[in-house]
């Protein structure tokens, strides 16, 4: 047998012990598979082992074939396989239901153990690992594809507490959308913890949390525009025009002002033709303002420049409000 076959063999016996896995594989159970210690180091210099931490490994081919959200689902196993009693939050839960985040998943995972009144701890990096202590009551911990995660109730608050409003409105109206369940409930699960640190941005989550919304973008704009001081637009409402009825992203209709905040992706409605996107993209607003509608554009960027697009939609407001 040739080295070249050999080697072929190898790689495939490893590639289908650490699937076989679910993934990932410590170096123990790659020796109790039959694998030497020899073999084992070879292919991990070689390149045909990928290292998820000290003594845990997924193959090359599994993670270069995976996008960002399972391989943080591969970074997540790993640890968890060495310590089954760390539970993913946070971040980390959302991007392992596949929920939007500002940057993708996090680069490290974000566990954590139980914490007790005797040892409460402190977050914490360690190594490729964001360590946290929580209170995690029952039901809070659930099990998804193997994984030990928050609930999606419990997820919802801890991102609202760490990435704040805007974004946890988003990840909120998503997990209103996917998930069975409410606003009372994520309002009544914050009744349990009052004090904790960022129970502020989670409540006013909880409060304006909607199921209409049918982008990441119509959210962070409606989050923008309330904590800007402007009534809450509704999300998806349709409108009559001479040229038909369209469905509008956002409308304030006591202020006339409708928010469209799908950016460029309405552009690319027939790529083979934009041009004739645009222009209809063009005939659809002209239709829309012929109703006496002011209408205001939000763009990623947007979330960024808050206090330009705001200073936009004032003036929109104040449009509308002498049109009305």
């Amino acid at each position: 047998m040739s080295i070249l076959v050999g080697v072929t063999r190898l790689a495939e016996r490893l590639h289908s012990t650490v699937e076989s896995l679910g993934g990932v594989a410590l170096h123990s159970e790659l020796v109790e598979a039959g694998f030497g210690r020899r073999s084992i180091q070879w292919a991990r210099e070689k390149g045909y082992l990928v290292p998820l931490g000290r003594g845990i490994f997924t193959t090359a081919r599994l993670w270069a074939h995976a996008d960002g959200r399972l391989r943080h689902a591969l970074k997540v196993r790993a640890r968890q396989r060495r310590n089954p009693m760390l539970v993913a939050v946070g971040p980390s839960a959302a991007a392992l239901r596949g929920w939007p985040l500002p940057y993708g998943p996090p680069d490290v995972p974000i566990l954590s153990l139980p914490r007790d009144l005797d040892h409460r701890g402190a977050p914490g990096r360690q190594g490729n690992v964001l360590l946290r202590r929580s209170f995690l009551g029952y039901g809070e911990v659930v099990s998804r594809d193997g994984l030990l995660l928050t609930n999606p109730v419990r997820t919802v608050i801890d991102c609202a507490r760490q990435l704040g409003p805007t974004w946890g409105l988003a990840i909120g109206d998503v997990a209103l959308q996917r998930c069975d369940i409410g606003r009372l409930e994520i309002l009544a699960h914050l009744e349990g913890s009052p004090g904790a640190s960022g129970n502020r941005a989670a409540r006013w989550v909880a409060e304006h949390v909607r199921r209409g919304p049918e982008s990441v973008l119509e959210s962070l704009a409606r989050a923008v525009i309330v904590l800007g001081g402007f009534p809450e637009p509704t999300p998806q409402v349709w409108v009559a025009t001479r040229r038909g009825a369209f469905r509008v992203d956002l409308m304030d209709e006591a202020n006339r002002v409708v928010t469209e905040a799908d950016g460029r992706l309405k552009y690319r409605v027939d790529d083979e033709d934009p041009d004739a996107a645009v222009w209809e993209e063009k005939l659809r607003q002209d239709a829309i303002r012929d109703e006496r509608f002011e209408v205001e554009r939000f763009v990623m960027a947007d979330h960024g420049r808050r206090r330009a697009f705001l200073g936009r939609y004032a003036e929109a407001v104040a449009r509308g409000r002498r049109l009305s």
